[in-house]
């Protein structure tokens, strides 16, 4: 599924000091194991393994069922 994603300041520091990229990103939301509620009653964390065997967590809002576009709250 293509997603349009928006992508704050915040989830960009995230995603440099984590050495994740939005390609990552995309493969989880695509892909994810483990779809719970965040801190936050609006946001939805999305948990999958990347191919390089590495484990991404990405905090979403609207939650994928939802229309987008999607804000990345956070990735880690």
């Amino acid at each position: 599924m293509n997603l349009q994603l928006i992508i704050p300041n915040h989830a960009k520091q995230r995603m440099i000091q984590r050495h994740f990229n939005t390609e990552d990103i995309s493969h989880v939301l695509n892909n994810f194991n483990i779809s719970v509620p965040a801190d936050k009653p609006d946001r939805v964390r999305y948990a999958g393994t990347l191919p390089d065997g590495r484990t991404l967590n990405v905090v979403l809002t609207p939650d994928l069922q939802e229309p987008g576009p999607y804000t990345v709250v956070t990735v880690y």
